[in-house]
């Protein structure tokens, strides 16, 4: 028995077992693992180009950014919002977001659409999207802001997303498109438990 305690045999057999089972991994993973081992680099090449979704708002993971300068955005779109305005205020005092992360929501309202909140539960033109929450899942009061009803103006579009706990419009109304830098596509996700 060498000096460490382990048979050099068993231990042989034991590194071959596990690169054994090292190689039964599908390629995704390996290819997952090389990343979050390069991050650290790699971030600095690509954070221009691509962002990571760590919320449950949509499926977690990376995001190729295409900025929206001159072009328009559709129904449906996934968009990068910058804290700006009351969406900051509201995403450090609720404790939404760190300071400088960005919103990742879908433009669901456009300029002319209607919304309102009817019995805790969002419309949007006339139809029920979604439950308007009375707190954060830590218990924060959220905002309570959309009574009547709104009509989106021009240049403005309503930001959110099927995951009922999701901060988005449904808690801030509508948004100037001025906020959004991005259209964003996804590039790897994995499936987000609430949606």
């Amino acid at each position: 028995m060498p000096k460490h305690g382990w048979p050099v045999k068993d231990l042989q057999m034991q590194l071959k077992s596990t690169f054994k089972a090292f190689k039964m991994l599908p390629l995704w993973t390996w290819l997952f693992v090389a990343l979050i081992l390069l991050l650290p680099t790699f971030t600095k090449v690509i954070s221009p180009h691509f962002i990571i979704n760590y919320t449950a708002s949509l499926p977690v993971g990376i995001y190729f950014r295409e900025p929206i300068k001159g072009k328009v955005l559709q129904r449906g779109d996934i968009v990068e919002i910058s804290q700006e305005g009351k969406l900051g205020l509201y995403a450090g005092n609720y404790h939404i977001l760190p300071k400088g992360y960005s919103f990742i929501k879908i433009v669901y309202g456009l300029p002319g659409d209607t919304y309102e909140s009817s019995s805790g539960t969002l419309l949007l033109n006339g139809l029920p999207f979604g439950p308007i929450l009375k707190s954060t899942s830590t218990g924060i009061p959220l905002p309570q802001q959309l009574p009547g009803e709104h009509t989106i103006p021009t240049d403005y579009i309503l930001p959110l997303t099927p995951s009922q706990s999701s901060f988005d419009g449904r808690y801030y109304g509508s948004i100037p498109i001025s906020f959004i830098k991005y259209r964003l596509h996804a590039v790897f996700t994995f499936r987000s438990e609430e949606l």
